[in-house]
């Protein structure tokens, strides 16, 4: 569970993440070039976008494929709104106007042992 499903959608048949969601609450479609999605944060209630950095310093990149788990465990389960922004495996730049994926974590999110994810 978690990881992206296939659907056909013309020639490109993009990805239908099972967890990540639009800011109108559908299912994110994954552009077909994206490998790992670059992560923003807003506190709850908040109103101003930050980059989420790994350990080194640097913009915090997850994998497209990554579970919801996975990614609360990248950004140390911290309560906020999130976007994904998709990045593009040749050009490591966001993917067109494309918009980005969007993830709420509450202060009660935390994967517990034998809840799905």
């Amino acid at each position: 569970m978690g990881a992206p499903t296939v659907m056909a959608w013309g020639d490109e048949a993009p990805a239908v993440s099972s967890w990540l969601r639009t800011a109108y609450g559908a299912p994110y479609r994954l552009p077909p070039s994206t490998v790992v999605f670059e992560v923003y944060r807003r506190p709850l209630g908040g109103s101003w976008w930050l980059r989420v950095l790994d350990g080194g310093g640097l913009p915090l990149r997850v994998p497209v494929d990554s579970t919801r788990a996975g990614f609360l465990a990248a950004i140390g389960d911290r309560p906020g709104e999130y976007h994904l922004l998709p990045i593009d495996a040749v050009s490591e730049q966001p993917v067109g106007a494309r918009e980005p994926a969007w993830v709420r974590v509450d202060a009660s999110a935390a994967v517990r042992a034998g809840e799905p994810a």
